[in-house]
């Protein structure tokens, strides 16, 4: 899949907990959410 330029990007959610042969499999392709946060967060308006 990797070679066949298949695989667009792969999310996982810690980087801690992500298994090495996923990191292995993925290269620089994946994305841990955990790094996303501020993206992904809820923030609520201020509405005074």
């Amino acid at each position: 899949m990797y070679e066949k330029n298949r695989l667009k990007i792969v999310m996982s959610p810690y980087v801690d907990t992500c298994s090495s042969l996923l990191r292995k499999v993925a290269k620089e392709k994946i994305v841990f959410m955990n790094n996303l946060r501020n993206k992904l967060e809820y923030k609520k308006k201020n509405t005074a």
